[in-house]
């Protein structure tokens, strides 16, 4: 193992994005583009008038879509934080996971148990963590 290059990953911020920029998710923008830890790189919402009053953020580098397939794509992207309906969780969750992605939910990770089998199933196969805020 390489230990100086470890410690140089784990010391740069992390690229997130954030999914819906409703309440929750906007809050999560601002600390996440807040914290040194951590750099603010998507934002997604399927709502275009939502996404649209995000726009201050593209000016500090972050990008906006309403096409979470580009999101998923990006290599840069290490941390998806989903922020949308709570029913929505799992199906954005699965993907992001199955793509590689880290996973942080707002809470409740899911609606169901079913959701949260097929989470920790697509984490378990994939290179994805996930973990739940509260």
């Amino acid at each position: 193992m390489d230990v100086p290059r470890c410690r140089e990953k784990a010391m740069r911020p992390l690229n997130v994005a954030v999914v819906s920029t409703g309440g929750a998710g906007r809050a999560h923008a601002a600390r996440f583009e807040k914290n040194p830890k951590s750099r603010l790189r998507a934002l997604f919402d399927v709502k275009e008038e939502s996404l649209a009053s995000m726009e201050s953020y593209e000016a500090r580098g972050a990008y906006l879509t309403s096409d979470y397939k580009r999101i998923l794509n990006d290599d840069e992207i290490e941390v998806i934080s989903v922020c949308s309906p709570d029913s929505t969780h799992s199906a954005y969750a699965v993907e992001a996971l199955e793509a590689g992605k880290n996973v942080l939910f707002e809470k409740p990770m899911a609606t169901t148990i079913e959701q949260c089998r097929e989470m920790a199933a697509a984490a378990d196969a994939g290179r994805g963590i996930f973990g739940v805020h509260h």
